[in-house]
């Protein structure tokens, strides 16, 4: 891979390479060239296609997280030459810094709206229940009421019962007397 492209570790096995159209390419980590657990297939391989916005995201992150020096061929020393990466620009972390702190005040934003929003809908739901308890309140006492209206009617019903038998009974007096007036 080029010197251009950033390695990230992964888990020892492999080191996932830069973004070359789209393309996430992963490569064996040195352990694995150096026969440090690797399993022997050293050819990069494609891991899955990556849109545009998060194949930025991923170059502005690769841009801020720490390089290993790259080896470079020596100038006929025998061992190569180790050198470190070149350094980032204020520039450059300055624009991946505005990037990220406008997305991190577009993302408290729209939580606060969500938290304002389940605010409204908790205050909602308290005025509906507090209704709810005074609706019930007033059916309990229509009901009581009712009920007391029912229990008088209830004794109004064997009241009239009562004085109907002694009409029925005074009738019948009245009856037998007229028989003997009669007679």
């Amino acid at each position: 891979m080029g010197a251009s492209q950033s390695d990230v570790s992964d888990s020892g096995d492999s080191t996932v390479g830069g973004n070359v159209g789209g393309i996430v390419t992963v490569s064996p980590s040195p352990l694995s060239l150096h026969g440090g657990g690797g399993d022997g297939h050293n050819a990069p391989r494609r891991v899955g296609k990556i849109s545009p916005e998060p194949t930025e995201l991923i170059t502005e992150l690769s841009a801020l997280t720490p390089h290993t020096p790259i080896l470079h061929p020596g100038s006929g020393a025998g061992s190569p030459e180790v050198r470190a990466p070149p350094r980032l620009s204020r520039e450059t972390c300055g624009s991946a810094f505005n990037g990220f702190s406008a997305s991190a005040r577009t993302y408290l934003s729209g939580a606060k709206a969500a938290q304002e929003d389940a605010q409204q809908r908790i205050t909602a739901a308290n005025k509906l229940a507090a209704s709810t308890s005074s609706r019930v309140d007033v059916l309990t006492r229509t009901l009581d009421t009712a009920g007391a209206r029912l229990e008088s009617v209830d004794s109004l019903t064997v009241e009239v019962a009562r004085l109907r038998s002694r009409l029925d009974m005074a009738l019948a007096a009245a009856q037998k007397l007229a028989n003997r007036l009669d007679a």
